[in-house]
């Protein structure tokens, strides 16, 4: 699984949450950074690893510092929500 996103909040409330495989909010709650199952359309950024999504990630202000942040937690929406 390689693929990685940032999604506004809105086009991600859109979404099969069935494909997300892990995700997380910025301070905001207006994006979210994803790890899905399978290619989705409507990102605003896609990465190719967690290194890459995680750099930038910790480079922004509007995002937490998440250091080692771990996209293998698996987000569940039927426990989630």
């Amino acid at each position: 699984m390689d693929n990685y996103y940032i999604f506004t909040k809105t086009v991600y409330d859109s979404l099969d949450q069935d494909k997300i495989y892990s995700r997380y909010y910025d301070v905001n709650k207006e994006n979210v950074a994803l790890l899905a199952t399978e290619s989705l359309t409507g990102f605003t950024k896609e990465y190719t690893s967690s290194s890459d999504i995680i750099t930038y990630l910790n480079s922004q202000s509007s995002w937490s510092y998440f250091g080692e942040l771990d996209f293998e937690d698996e987000y569940i929406p039927t426990i989630d929500n």
